[in-house]
């Protein structure tokens, strides 16, 4: 793993993915964005991990596009991210995000948060029932994202 800082922002990068380095702005760009802003939430963020950078959060065949942790004394907030420059159903269900799996220490919690990010104009493609698990951030460059939250069922 790579830490690089910038401005006060840090960010871990995967060494073992080269394809966040030639990544293109259109997609790079608002991952930066939410990357910042979950940094400025206290959270240390992870870009595009191959592998699972704490011992209690396991994946299969699947990797996020950022990976977000922040320690509490009651437990851990974890935050996945999928950015999506064409957002489909079918492609965020086929990311396997079911072999996602976390597990909590003896009397701590962990909170699981999943922040899918389009980018603006895009939302009318989208099913908005991916609103019951997923927040939705529209994102235009560097600008701040729209933040839409999760529609918890009644």
């Amino acid at each position: 793993m790579l830490i690089l800082f910038e401005d006060s922002f840090t960010y871990v990068l995967s060494i073992e993915n080269t394809d966040t380095m030639s990544e293109s702005p259109i997609h790079k760009a608002p991952k930066e964005t939410v990357a910042r802003d979950l940094n400025n939430e206290g959270y240390r963020v992870f870009f595009e991990p191959l592998y699972s950078p704490l011992e209690n959060i396991d994946w299969r065949r699947y990797h996020p596009d950022l990976l977000a942790v922040r320690k509490r004394p009651e437990g851990e907030d974890i935050v996945v991210v999928e950015c999506e420059t064409k957002p489909n159903i079918r492609r965020l269900e086929s990311k396997n995000l079911a072999s996602l799996r976390i597990q909590s220490k003896l009397f701590h919690q962990a909170h699981l948060r999943r922040i899918l990010v389009i980018p603006a104009g895009r939302l009318g493609s989208l099913d908005l029932k991916v609103r019951r698990e997923w927040e939705i951030w529209i994102v235009e460059k560097y600008g701040k994202p729209m933040k839409i939250p999760v529609i918890h069922a009644s």
